[in-house]
């Protein structure tokens, strides 16, 4: 798959994951928590979300950007446990409490949500994410046009503050995910036309 291709499904996983993922888990009312779980946009917004990590590294392979794809891969294989269990086992457990009205239920998501193996390996892949980031900063210094050194440096600061983010409100949350998204899609723009232009 070419880097530019991958990179901006990547954006646009990023983008669409707080965009079309439902909120009311923040609710107060335990029965919009259990809807929220038990929306097909729960599912559908979680895993276009492990796909961007997926595509984000598959977009460095094909760069030929070996240190920050190790980075992407290992981030990628971290944190999609926990994504899978936010995404299925969270979704399974909201259908059961909107079914049987048993909102008692939901202690097993808090379980899933708080076991400190799969909090550990999801920060830890987090972390690798941060350095991918890190990574992105530091090449935008070398990379070819103003919009590609603007994105790049975006798409890193995004990559960093991924961790931290999930500490912000939704608001912010969605902002982060549009911003990520929209910086990697004009990067992959970016790409392409840096492609186009080397081939002439």
């Amino acid at each position: 798959m070419p880097a530019r291709i991958a990179l901006a499904l990547a954006g646009l996983g990023f983008a669409a994951f707080p965009l079309l993922r439902p909120w009311g888990d923040d609710s107060a009312d335990l029965l919009e928590v259990a809807a929220a779980f038990a929306d097909p946009r729960w599912v559908i917004a979680h895993t276009l979300s492990m796909l961007a990590f997926i595509a984000l590294a598959l977009g460095l392979r094909a760069a030929q950007r070996t240190r920050l794809e190790l980075g992407a891969w290992l981030g990628a294989a971290l944190v999609l446990p926990f994504y899978g269990a936010e995404a299925f086992g969270l979704h399974a457990i909201g259908n059961a409490v909107v079914a049987s009205g048993d909102v008692h239920r939901l202690a097993e998501a808090e379980a899933i949500r708080a076991d400190p193996i799969a909090l550990a390996g999801f920060a830890l892949g987090l972390l690798f994410i941060a350095a991918v980031g890190l990574g992105f900063v530091v090449s935008a210094k070398g990379a070819g046009t103003l919009s590609m050194r603007i994105a790049a440096t975006i798409a890193g600061v995004g990559l960093v503050a991924y961790l931290p983010q999930f500490f912000l409100p939704a608001a912010g949350r969605i902002t982060h995910g549009v911003v990520l998204g929209v910086a990697l899609l004009v990067f992959a723009a970016r790409v392409r036309a840096s492609e186009s232009h080397d081939k002439r």
